[in-house]
């Protein structure tokens, strides 16, 4: 099965995002907006299990804090994303880092890069077009961020939590 571990802001943060996702993010309909710990990766049964400890400790050895979301960022040309940028990403690159160095096996294509997508899979025009318009709004939504998600991927494509640990 294929799972991910994420990150979800704070509601007011998300009904913000999906209000420019439902228009321009492709997966709108199948998650949740977030931040990404671990790239997608598949587990066994058993892997799921020792997964599960591993993360459950790294939870335990993680205190809360704060994000930031403070411009909007694009990935282009090298991927069509426009994104929100993360204002101070420190506490972000130590946990990836811990959890990189796990039993949870991550082929990752790119640098890690925190942030929350507001927009892919668009013609270049459009993304252009999108990132040109918003990049010109302010940004400073802040939250607490004092858990992170195990997510699955369904047989619909849809991502949903598995399991939540606490900091």
């Amino acid at each position: 099965m294929k799972y991910s571990v994420v990150i979800f802001p704070s509601e007011e943060i998300r009904s913000m995002a999906n209000s420019l996702r439902k228009r321009y993010d492709s997966y709108f309909h199948q998650i949740e907006p977030y931040v990404t710990l671990l790239d997608p990766f598949t587990l066994t049964d058993e892997e799921r299990q020792s997964s599960s400890s591993f993360l459950e400790a790294v939870a335990k050895d993680t205190e809360a804090f704060s994000l930031t979301f403070h411009k909007v960022g694009t990935f282009h040309p090298v991927t069509p994303i426009v994104y929100l940028a993360i204002q101070e990403k420190d506490a972000l690159h130590h946990l990836h880092q811990r959890l990189s160095n796990g039993p949870i096996q991550v082929e990752r294509k790119y640098s890690f890069v925190p942030h929350l997508t507001v927009a892919r899979d668009l013609a270049e025009g459009e993304l252009l077009d999108v990132y040109g318009r918003l990049r010109l709004r302010s940004f400073q939504l802040a939250c607490i961020i004092n858990q992170f998600h195990l997510i699955k991927q369904t047989a619909d494509g849809t991502w949903q939590v598995d399991e939540t640990f606490l900091l």
